[in-house]
């Protein structure tokens, strides 16, 4: 998650740059032992408007130097980092990405925070830079429209594609209004989403 209200994280530049530096196939080898899916938008493979929008800004170190020479940081930037104690999965994935943007000369100050402060500071009053935590609630695309949530992502045409999709009640229309949401957020590199994880069971005959 990348604060979208706080500089230098408001310009989009910084936002696309930081997502080029991020190689999450190295991420789901490393801290997935191999499991999950990397993915480009907030929809997981599971859904019917999923797409595959990963190739939107790959992984391309070169790239993201370049974006933050443009967006007037040719020395690099720093950021704050902050994880959420419980999750060992996020600490894994976020150690894995300060590493990677540390190479493009984004130098991410990681912290981990225990959660009762992550869904004070961070969730509910947005105070941060960057964080990472797994979303499991089904189809909660719909986040993206509300500026107030803690990404404090404001971009009118996507609340009015989530308010047509309230309206409509052909599926296959749905779906298309949804893959528009889904494109719209990763063009605008609102967040950098790593992957899908996977859903492992285990059994035995009896």
């Amino acid at each position: 998650a990348l604060n979208n209200e706080r500089e230098p994280l408001s310009n989009p530049l910084v936002r696309q740059a930081i997502t080029h530096a991020v190689d999450k196939s190295t991420i789901v080898e490393g801290a997935m032992f191999g499991f999950g899916t990397p993915i480009g938008s907030h929809v997981s493979p599971i859904e019917p408007y999923y797409e595959d929008l990963t190739e939107i800004y790959p992984y391309d170190p070169d790239r993201a130097r370049e974006l933050l020479a443009e967006a007037g940081y040719p020395d690099g930037l720093t950021l704050d980092f902050e994880l959420p104690a419980p999750y060992n999965t996020e600490r894994r994935a976020g150690e894995v990405i300060a590493q990677q943007l540390s190479e493009v000369g984004i130098t991410a100050n990681v912290t981990v925070v225990e959660w009762t402060t992550w869904l004070d500071r961070i969730f509910t009053q947005g105070d941060y830079d960057m964080t990472i935590i797994g979303h499991s609630e089904p189809r909660d695309i719909g986040i993206y429209g509300n500026p107030d949530y803690y990404y404090g992502y404001d971009n009118p045409a996507v609340q009015d594609l989530l308010a047509q999709i309230e309206t409509v009640s052909d599926v296959a229309e749905q779906t298309e209004l949804y893959k528009e949401v889904a494109r719209t957020i990763a063009e605008d590199a609102v967040n950098v989403w790593v992957f899908s994880p996977p859903y492992l069971v285990a059994a035995r005959t009896d």
